[in-house]
């Protein structure tokens, strides 16, 4: 049997923004994609899109069409609303709670290498400047060792900083203290936040799933995070202060909406709970109440 000709369909967009391309033209391709498929236009896990971003201020006749913001193929799968194909999507999920303490590392060593454990390709990034989960995973961090720090800015290509790890299937870009630096950089760049998500492009059909360990604030080492990711995932320390900040975070996730629509609340995770304990027990229902949704 013949394998069907994926649809390939080609978007006009008038910039609102200065070019290049970016998330604010994507959402609009993704939007009008949705919108030919209620009309009745068949579109399936295999559609294929490039946009042409006409930058602000260029009328048609004086845009030179050569310049296409061409989407790799597979970047869409409009029944789920993410980027992928099929079987073969690609999910990036921050672990991220601006509390210290709470077992983000722990979360993030553990859940990745128990994904790859059952076969799935993982990457994850390391981006807390503390660096433990690169030493989690047994990866040593030396003066001359790249790491996100040199990805994010443009020094190394990601594929040279990429670790293995004693688990099949699972790498890591490592960290360290190199990165603390990278928040004040970041303030004075174009499209800061959209940093890590570019740096993911070249290595997101590499691997099955990419879970970003945040460092414990809000800053735009955290923001880039979530705005690369699909979904955010949060791990609350059942102890009396458990919810305080988790309102700001919430409030940080939904402003970041705005920018990526993909971005979703996968769930919370209890960390540290003692169930023989009265205040255990009441802050995991008060918790579940928060997130009962």
């Amino acid at each position: 049997m013949l394998e069907e000709e994926p649809l390939l369909i080609r978007l006009e967009i008038d910039a609102m923004l200065p070019t290049p391309f970016n998330v604010q033209h994507e959402n609009m391709a993704l939007t009008t994609i949705g919108f030919l498929s209620k009309m009745g236009v068949l579109i399936g896990p295999n559609t294929l899109y490039y946009v042409i971003v006409r930058p602000k201020g260029k009328l048609r006749e004086d845009f030179d069409f050569s310049d296409e913001k061409v989407r790799k193929p597979a970047l869409l799968r409009p029944e789920m609303g993410e980027r992928g194909t099929g079987d073969m999507a690609t999910t990036v999920i921050a672990i991220t709670n601006q509390k210290g303490g709470v077992g983000k590392t722990t979360t993030s060593v553990n859940l990745s290498a128990c994904v790859a454990a059952e076969g799935k390709r993982v990457l994850v990034v390391d981006a807390d400047p503390q660096g433990n989960t690169s030493s989690g995973l047994g990866v040593r961090v030396k003066e001359k060792t790249p790491t996100v720090y040199e990805v994010m800015a443009g020094e190394t290509p990601i594929e040279q900083a990429l670790c293995k790890t004693a688990v099949k299937g699972l790498m890591v870009l490592p960290a360290d203290i190199r990165l603390a630096g990278a928040e004040i950089e970041l303030a004075n760049m174009e499209h800061r936040e959209r940093v890590v998500a570019d740096m993911l492009e070249g290595v997101r059909d590499r691997f099955d799933y990419i879970f970003i360990d945040c460092p414990p604030s809000l800053g735009m080492i955290t923001l880039n995070a979530l705005c690369a990711a699909d979904g955010v995932l949060i791990p609350i320390q059942c102890e009396y202060f458990a919810l305080e900040g988790v309102s700001a975070l919430m409030g940080t996730v939904q402003k970041v909406q705005k920018m990526n629509r993909h971005l979703a609340i996968e769930g919370v995770v209890l960390t540290m709970l003692d169930a023989r304990t009265n205040l255990g027990v009441q802050v995991a229902q008060e918790v579940r109440k928060v997130f009962k949704n």
